[in-house]
């Protein structure tokens, strides 16, 4: 009697065993590498000066090769410098493709010129900022005036801007 209760409770206890350790992996969420509130963040290439953010709020994900900044501000020292804002920054951390969404603005005062949009995004290896063909970009340069049209293409290598459709306005030489 003694054994038979002995087998019966080993056979209970080996039928509530837990989940097998992979189960447990699976069923928590994957967390991001990295948060970081109030914090400042350093972009950098080869062939860029450094770009220095500050942002509400920086995630960075290691396994998903991506940074995400809130409510940034950022800033380029040197010639050709540049300095913005936006609402939301999502960094490619491989390729250093960014796209810049929510209220963005970027200018360049040495090359007299700004840029406001929705969302806007850069290409890192062929260094050209673009929007969406439908996005309204509004495009100021000093002296020369302001065009607001969407389909934007800016090849800043070559230094050449383009719109798809031009909605209002006109540059002067």
């Amino acid at each position: 009697m003694r054994y038979t209760f002995l087998l019966l409770a080993s056979l209970i206890l080996l039928s509530c065993t837990p989940r097998p350790p992979e189960e447990l992996q699976a069923a928590e969420p994957e967390l991001p590498t990295m948060v970081l509130e109030e914090a400042t963040y350093r972009f950098s290439t080869r062939n860029i000066v450094p770009i220095l953010v500050k942002a509400a709020r920086i995630t960075i994900d290691d396994r998903q090769h991506l940074a995400v900044l809130e409510r940034a501000s950022f800033t380029q020292q040197g010639d050709g410098g540049i300095r913005g804002s936006s609402d939301l920054v999502t960094i490619d951390t491989q390729t250093n493709d960014v796209t810049l969404a929510g209220n963005v603005h970027i200018a360049q005062p040495s090359g007299g010129f700004a840029i406001s949009a929705e969302t806007i995004s850069w290409n890192n290896g062929q260094q050209v900022l673009s929007s969406a063909p439908d996005g309204v970009v509004e495009v100021t340069f000093d002296g020369s005036g302001t065009i607001t049209g969407s389909g934007f293409r800016g090849d800043l290598s070559r230094d050449s801007y383009e719109f798809a459709r031009i909605d209002q306005g006109e540059v002067q030489n």
